[in-house]
């Protein structure tokens, strides 16, 4: 089997990174792995809409349209593993300067970024655990040595 390549969609407003490039990247990674051929990229892109489609949304439309025998869970799980943010401690710089910092530890269906921000606020009894982040520049932090 062959080993795709890693990745990380953010919403980075194609500010600091180019979406669109590193997404037609992984698709054509996707349709080597599923044996759909080249054709399907542009599907697969028009599925994507931009982002702005829920990757539950993305990969059951995948699904349907190319009869995949993997469930949506499984099609978004392979998406999750080949991320590689996932398990990265982060900075996430959102729209309006509020920072996020944590531990990476998913992708969530609307193709979020989920931060566990447990140990950055163990002092602070009201904030959630988890923080979704849709929009934002993400930093990969350097590991406390």
């Amino acid at each position: 089997m062959t080993r795709m390549r890693g990745l990380a969609l953010f919403d980075l407003d194609n500010t600091l990174a180019d979406r669109e490039r590193a997404f037609r990247r992984w698709c054509e990674d996707f349709v080597g792995q599923h044996g759909l051929g080249r054709s399907a990229i542009a599907t697969l892109v028009e599925a994507d809409n931009d982002g702005h489609a829920s990757r539950a949304d993305f990969f059951g439309t995948v699904r349907h349209r190319f009869s995949l025998a993997d469930s949506v869970e499984t099609l978004m799980a392979e998406y999750r593993a080949c991320c590689a943010t996932i398990g990265s401690s982060v900075r996430a710089v959102l729209p309006g300067g509020r920072e996020v910092v944590g531990t990476a530890v998913s992708v969530d269906e609307q193709g979020r970024l989920c931060i566990d921000i447990r140990p950055m606020v163990a002092e602070i009894g009201d904030e959630d655990d988890v923080v979704a982040v849709s929009a934002g520049d993400v930093v990969h932090l350097r590991p406390n040595l």
